[in-house]
């Protein structure tokens, strides 16, 4: 499995995948590396910190779009986020 961040503010790459063009290069070199499964997310787990702004489902979802669509068939993708709407889409 392995995890790509769609997020300024990551703490595990620090925002290097914000674009979707970006991301989904990091997604296909997962897969070549062996990843069967791709968790994508949009929000920081970060925001529950004080001073960190919680992303909306709209935010999320242009984060999202792209990513997604250029991963899919690819492997597994699992969307990590707390929102059901964003779930749903």
């Amino acid at each position: 499995m392995g995890v790509v961040n769609v997020t300024p503010n990551s703490f595990s790459d620090g925002g290097a995948f914000l674009e979707a063009g970006a991301a989904v290069e990091q997604g296909e070199r997962l897969i070549r590396e062996g990843a069967g499964i791709l968790d994508v997310g949009a929000e920081a787990s970060s925001f529950f910190r004080a001073g960190v702004e919680a992303v909306d489902a709209g935010e999320q979802w242009r984060r999202l779009q792209g990513v997604v669509e250029g991963l899919a068939g690819r492997a597994v993708v699992s969307v990590d986020t707390r929102l059901a709407e964003v779930a749903r889409r």
